[in-house]
C-alpha cells in the first residue's frame, strides 16, 4: 500500500464499515507489492470489501 491516499481511505472506509478490523489491518498487514488488496482483507464480508473498493478508487482516482 504505497498510495497514502489510498491506505487513509482504506482506513476510513474500515473505520465506517468494520471498525473492528482498523487495529489488525494497521498493526498486523504486512504490504508486498503486487499482493491485492483483497488478499490483506480475508474474510471481510463483500460488502465491505465493495465498500473499502470504492473508496480506494474515489481516493486515487481509479476507475
Amino acid at each position: 500500500m504505497d498510495d497514502p491516499r489510498a491506505y487513509a481511505a482504506l482506513l476510513e472506509a474500515l473505520s465506517e464499515a468494520a471498525p473492528e478490523r482498523v487495529d489488525t489491518v494497521r498493526g498486523e498487514t504486512v504490504w508486498g507489492a503486487g499482493r491485492p488488496l483483497s488478499s490483506a482483507l480475508m474474510f471481510t464480508p463483500p460488502d465491505v470489501l465493495a465498500r473499502v473498493d470504492r473508496a480506494v478508487r474515489d481516493a486515487t482516482g481509479a476507475v
